[in-house]
């Protein structure tokens, strides 16, 4: 009896050394380190920090429209500021202003209302205009085609143009996916909202001031990173604005947002300084430190 129980015991001595050994070589296969999923490392050193954002409704629903503009404006108006002391001492406070001001209403007319004509008006107000189908871009993945095929999975109809596509789009890109593009709350003044401003000299590289903040910058952009493609163009393209004046005051709004389904994400809004009209122009919108699943485009069309 004592010889079997001792070998029962050294049977169930081996079994749990091998679970132990299975458990831990299974661990090691799947935990993210820098070394076997960077990307996603960093995602998941992020995401305590977004998901302490203070963060508000979109729009309260309770409220007349315009009282729902009014308070998101005041909300954009408390985010910080750094690089302010870039913009000329008169003019600083009425160009932060202008900016603050577009960054509410791009939130409001894009992603609080439904009819895309407050927002294509809202870009119009500003001297932009859709991009021909000639000036549109033609590579793989970029063109009108492979756009309209990637969301209606067909071709797109014979005569389309950038701004009919657009209009198509813009609820549609929002609610594919369980409405994993519809944003549904913005962050409160604090850590998730930020202002950066800098100097371009060049069209490229697109960032102009690394955000930073009390986020820091590897939640602001991880090691991943969607740029939203331009439909509009402002009346006066920055590269011609370089061309003239060699540097360009440059605005990288950044914001931490919620949505109706997926991890919040932040989103930063890119714009640059026009000094022939004195206002800012909206320039383009990319999405970072997101993995969004297969088959997923983590980008309305902005």
């Amino acid at each position: 009896m004592m010889t079997r129980a001792r070998a029962l015991i050294g049977l169930a001595i081996c079994v749990a050394i091998a679970v132990a050994i299975g458990g831990y070589a299974l661990y090691n296969a799947t935990r993210v380190t820098p070394e076997s999923d960077p990307v996603g490392y960093v995602i998941k050193q992020s995401r305590p920090l977004l998901d302490a954002v203070r963060m508000a409704p979109l729009v309260a629903g309770s409220l007349p429209d315009e009282e729902d503009r009014a308070l998101l404006a005041t909300r954009i108006a408390g985010a910080e500021v750094a690089g302010a002391e870039l913009l000329p001492q008169g003019d600083r406070d009425a160009m932060l202003e202008d900016l603050r001001g577009q960054v509410a209403d791009l939130l409001y007319f894009r992603f609080a209302v439904e009819d895309p004509e407050g927002y294509i008006g809202w870009r119009r107000s500003h001297g932009q205009r859709f991009l021909t189908p000639e000036e549109f871009p033609k590579t793989p993945g970029a063109s009108l085609d492979s756009a309209y095929k990637f969301w209606f999975g067909k071709q797109a109809p014979a005569g389309a143009t950038p701004e009919s596509v657009f209009r198509e789009l813009f609820r549609v890109s929002l609610e594919s996916h369980g409405g994993s593009n519809q944003v549904v709350s913005v962050p409160e003044p604090g850590p998730g909202l930020l202002i950066g401003i800098g100097e371009r000299r060049t069209v490229e590289p697109l960032g102009a001031f690394a955000l930073d903040g009390q986020l820091g910058s590897s939640a602001w952009y991880g090691s991943i990173a969607s740029t939203c493609g331009r439909w509009m163009t402002p009346p006066e393209p920055l590269k011609n604005l370089l061309d003239r004046y060699e540097t360009v005051l440059y605005a990288e709004v950044g914001l931490v947002l919620g949505y109706k389904s997926g991890p919040r994400r932040p989103m930063i809004l890119h714009f640059f300084w026009d000094p022939e009209r004195k206002t800012w122009q909206f320039d383009f919108a990319s999405v970072h430190n997101y993995r969004p699943p297969a088959g997923v485009n983590p980008c309305p069309v902005m």
